[in-house]
C-alpha cells in the first residue's frame, strides 16, 4: 500500500477549483464505479456524467481516470482514504505501483510463498506450510509479489525471481 501512496502523493504547486457536484464526481469516480453506475446512483443520465467527467478531465489536464484521481489527491481535493480498493484494483497499473520491480522489495512473507511456489508447491500446500488462515491470504500475497515484481502472475514472477538469482551469483 505504501506504493499506492507514494504513487499518488504528486506535488502540484497550483490548486484547481471545483464545484461541489465535481468534487462528489471525483470522490464517485474514486470509488471505482463505472460511468452508467454513477449515473443510476445519482439520477443523472448517462450522457450527462460522460461530459461531466470530461470536463473534469480537461479541467485537471488529463487523459484517464487514474491520472485524475491522483491529481485530486495532490491538490487536496481528495485523500488517500478516499481512493476505494476496486479503483486501485481497476484503475491503477502495477508498473505504477513499484520502482524497481527487484526481489529487495519483497517482504519475507513474500519471499517466502514465492521460493515455495518455485520449489512445485501448490497454493494448497503453501497455505498449509506457511500457516495462512485462508486462501484469500494466499491471494493477496501472490497480489503483491506480482505488483512489486511487475510480473502478470506467479509463474512469471517466479522467472524473474530465478533471473535476479541468476544475476546475483555472476556478479559474485
Amino acid at each position: 500500500m505504501t506504493y499506492l501512496i507514494q504513487y499518488f502523493d504528486l506535488s502540484y504547486q497550483h490548486k484547481i477549483k471545483v464545484l461541489k457536484t465535481q468534487e462528489d464526481l471525483l470522490f464517485l469516480l474514486a470509488t471505482g464505479k463505472t460511468l452508467k453506475q454513477i449515473a443510476i446512483e445519482t439520477n443523472k443520465t448517462y450522457n450527462n456524467i460522460k461530459k461531466r467527467t470530461q470536463a473534469l478531465y480537461k479541467k485537471f489536464e488529463v487523459t484517464n481516470r487514474s491520472d485524475l484521481i491522483a491529481k485530486a489527491i495532490s491538490c487536496r481535493i481528495l485523500i488517500n482514504e478516499d481512493v476505494h480498493r476496486r479503483f486501485k484494483k481497476r484503475f491503477i497499473k502495477p508498473e505504477k505501483l513499484t520502482k524497481s520491480g527487484s526481489c529487495s522489495e519483497l517482504t519475507e512473507r513474500e519471499m517466502q510463498y514465492l521460493k515455495l511456489a518455485a520449489a512445485g508447491k501448490t497454493q494448497k500446500e503453501i497455505i498449509q506450510i506457511m500457516d495462512l488462515c485462508s486462501t484469500y491470504t494466499a491471494q493477496y500475497i501472490r497480489g503483491c509479489i506480482c505488483a512489486k515484481l511487475n510480473s502478470k502472475n506467479l509463474a512469471q514472477a517466479v522467472c524473474q525471481m530465478h533471473e535476479l538469482e541468476n544475476a546475483l551469483k555472476l556478479e559474485v
